[in-house]
Parts: structure tokens; C-alpha cells; sequence
């Protein structure tokens, strides 16, 4: 494989799997053509076609991520439709990723979020959002549903893209080039519902069980190649991990991709 068209599926704070699959092909010499990511995803994607090398990439899915990106601030939960303003995380996203914008980015990207009031995906690319930055349309797709306060922009609002595409294989342009599709799993299995976070998980996994098994075997059917990687015992919430857990989360991404090029390269 020379070349190569990725999605990235939504991974909240298990991001790392997807940089470790970007990496990989960037250092096995695969030219990535166009990315498309949701939610997490969309930050590898972002980090991808804003021209980061393997080595920056890595970097980044590695490094401390802020205490406070999660904290729970009680006083506008009511009127703010969030545990967190989401201010922290939008000022991460602009670190790690910079100011490109769309029209700017080193390859066509695509980025998913949906539209909470009108209940609809909201697709941003080169052609529809020009002079969005990255990290901004970053910051919309991962608006998970009572964590962060959904982004207002341009009459809508915006929340997690998850809810309306989770793994955007279908977003990639379909012609000779391979598509493959980085799907992460969550790693926490269906538990209690005790708190407005564990509701927000519920959230995810209600949301992915009901739509990704369809695009997943839409992808398939139109020749995509989708590459599941299990993030067992990790889960899309847990901003906490440590550098070791990120470590091997990077690894697993990482090391799929490699075994996906060796197994191709034996054909």
C-alpha cells in the first residue's frame, strides 16, 4: 500500500489508538491522501492535515492532557447544558493543533458534528467551512452530550458527531485508493447510572450501538477496509490515563496498522 484514504472514528480521550494507526502508515512510508475523523477522531484527523509528523503526532497523543478539561462546574450546568464550559478543551485543541484552517490544511479533511436542534449530522470540509480552523470544528465534534456545552455556530448547535456518524469511512473519497476506517471500542462495559457522567456514557454507547454496526457494514460493502481495535480495560471518558496506559493505547493503534501492511504485503 502506497497510499492510503483514513477515517478515524470517535474515541473521546483513547485518541492515542488513532495516533499510533496514523504513525504507523506515516512511517511506513503510506501517503495519506484525505482524512476524515468524529469526535477524538477528529483531533488525529486535524493533527494529520495540519501537517504534523509521525514524531509530533506521537507527542501530542502522549502528553499530559489539563486536570480541569472535565471539571464539573455547578453554577451553569441549568443554563450551560454541560458538566464543563468546555473553554479548557477548545484551548487544548488550538495548542496541539494550531490555527490551520480548512482551506489551508495539507489534505482534504472532513470533520463531523451534529446538530442538536435541527437533529442532523453537520459535515465540515475544505469546500463548505473554508475559513473554519481545525481545531474549532475539533472542538464541535467533541462536544459529548452533558460534558461539554454544545458550540454555537452559525444558527445551529452543535454537539458530539457520534450521534450522527461515528466512523466518517463514508465521508472518504470513493475511487482506486484504499479507505480504511480506524474503529475504536470502548473498553467500559455498560454499568450504573448514578451521575450526570455516567449518563453522558450511557449517551456514547447507546449512541454507537445503534448506528456505527450500519456504517461499518456500508463501509465494507463499498470495499473500505474498517480496522477494530479493542481498548480494553480503557474507556472514552477516562481523561486521566496514565502515560503508560496512553503508552500502550498508541502501541495497539500502532501495531494494528503494521500487521494490516505485513498481512497486504504477503498477498
Amino acid at each position: 500500500m502506497r497510499q492510503v484514504r483514513l477515517a478515524f472514528s470517535g474515541s473521546g480521550f483513547l485518541a492515542p489508538i488513532h495516533a499510533g494507526a496514523a504513525c504507523a502508515f506515516l512511517d511506513a512510508g503510506v501517503e495519506i491522501l484525505e482524512v476524515a475523523g468524529t469526535s477524538g477522531g477528529s483531533i488525529v484527523a486535524a493533527l494529520v492535515a495540519s501537517g504534523k509528523d509521525a514524531a509530533t503526532i506521537k507527542r501530542i497523543a502522549l502528553a499530559p492532557i489539563p486536570d480541569n478539561i472535565m471539571a464539573v462546574q455547578p453554577l451553569g450546568i441549568l443554563w450551560r447544558w454541560g458538566l464543563n464550559d468546555g473553554r479548557v478543551l477548545h484551548q487544548w485543541l488550538r495548542d496541539a493543533i494550531g490555527d490551520r484552517t480548512f482551506a489551508h490544511a495539507t489534505m482534504p479533511c472532513t470533520i463531523v458534528a451534529s446538530d442538536v436542534k435541527l437533529q442532523r449530522g453537520v459535515v465540515f470540509t475544505r469546500m463548505r467551512s473554508p475559513d473554519l480552523p481545525l481545531a474549532d470544528a475539533c472542538r464541535m465534534s467533541a462536544s459529548v452530550p452533558g460534558v461539554w456545552k454544545p458550540v454555537k455556530w452559525r444558527g445551529l448547535t452543535l454537539a458530539d458527531g457520534g450521534m450522527a456518524c461515528n466512523i466518517p469511512t463514508d465521508k472518504l473519497t470513493q475511487d482506486k485508493t484504499p479507505r480504511v476506517g480506524i474503529q475504536v471500542t470502548d473498553g467500559n462495559a455498560p454499568g450504573k447510572l448514578d451521575s450526570l457522567l455516567d449518563f453522558a456514557k450511557g449517551c456514547i454507547g447507546t449512541m454507537l450501538n445503534s448506528n456505527e454496526g450500519n456504517l461499518v457494514a456500508w463501509a465494507q460493502q463499498t470495499g473500505a477496509t474498517i480496522l477494530p481495535v479493542d481498548a480494553k480495560p480503557y474507556g472514552f471518558l477516562d481523561s486521566g490515563l496514565s502515560l503508560t496506559a496512553k503508552t500502550e493505547l498508541f502501541e495497539r493503534g500502532y501495531q494494528a496498522v503494521h500487521d494490516l501492511l505485513m498481512g497486504q504485503s504477503r498477498k
